[in-house]
């Protein structure tokens, strides 16, 4: 299993089989993980998104400028935001 880091748009390896990440992700493990990436109220915003939608933030998180703290975010599209990530990190 890999990881697309928000924050470097590279495949990062997980180290874990399917059945391992299934039982990764559905335990307290994951809030460890996405320390990092969540901002005070975050909880709140995440409620408004939608299945099929995922926080874009700008300056972009890969950037020197980008962070979760300090960046505006809004929620688009999983399409628009992977189609966005896979034109910047081709570049």
């Amino acid at each position: 299993m890999y990881y697309w880091a928000p924050d470097t748009l590279r495949w990062e390896p997980l180290g874990l089989g399917y059945s391992d990440f299934l039982a990764w992700a559905l335990s307290d493990r994951l809030a460890v993980f996405y320390e990092g990436f969540r901002w005070p109220q975050w909880e709140v915003e995440a409620e408004q998104a939608k299945g099929d939608q995922c926080f874009n933030f700008y300056p972009f998180l890969w950037t020197a400028q980008g962070s979760v703290g300090s960046s505006s975010r809004k929620l688009i599209s999983v399409a628009e935001q992977y189609a966005f990530n896979a034109d910047a990190g081709a570049q």
